[in-house]
């Protein structure tokens, strides 16, 4: 016997059951009907093909997700570097008399400066403006968002898959120990 499902409008996928199994009613359906009449060993390509794709978009985002979080440190270095450029200007250019007494006044935003100065100093030259990295980080977001969806249904369509590959082993199990039993009945006689 064959059990099919339907893929689009026309094509079919069979899993070839033994005819005591007909009734059963299983049917699954794939996004892609390339894999032809291979039965369970087709089956189990495209559920292993499906596992992968979880992985590689799990790590696509894991990818973004650290890009993001290595732009988004580099930002804050260029935003606080902007910030505190003033201030850390006006007090190079004050008398050295005067300097122990302002950077007392605005000590955290001269040390933030020159943080901000020191790690931005160490990055290979031009440093991109803070524009330029925000719409990078808009763009690694979006991407990120786009593999998210995208890891949702795979991991839906796995949920899917794994109910449809346990009951087709629990079909093929039973099947296997009917045939066993059968044959040991057959032997009594």
């Amino acid at each position: 016997m064959t059990l099919c499902g339907r893929v689009g409008a026309s094509a079919y996928i069979p899993i070839h059951l033994p005819p005591c199994y007909r009734h059963t009613g299983l049917y699954f359906a794939s996004a892609t009907p390339s894999w032809g009449y291979g039965g369970i060993d087709a089956f189990d390509t495209l559920y292993g093909n499906a596992i992968g794709d979880k992985l590689d978009l799990a790590r696509e985002m894991n990818g973004a997700d650290a890009e993001i979080k290595v732009l988004s440190a580099l930002r804050d270095n260029l935003r606080a570097y902007g910030r505190t450029k003033d201030i850390f200007t006006q007090y190079r250019a004050l008398p050295e008399k005067q300097q122990p007494k302002y950077y007392t006044e605005h000590k955290a935003d001269i040390d933030t400066h020159r943080a901000a100065k020191k790690t931005l100093s160490g990055m290979k030259q031009p440093v991109p403006t803070a524009k330029t990295v925000t719409a990078e980080i808009d763009r690694l977001r979006a991407s990120r968002s786009d593999a998210d969806a995208n890891y949702k249904r795979n991991e839906a369509k796995l949920k899917e898959m794994e109910i449809i590959r346990k009951n087709l082993y629990s079909i093929i199990c039973q099947s296997k120990s009917r045939n066993q039993s059968k044959h040991n009945d057959l032997d009594l006689s």
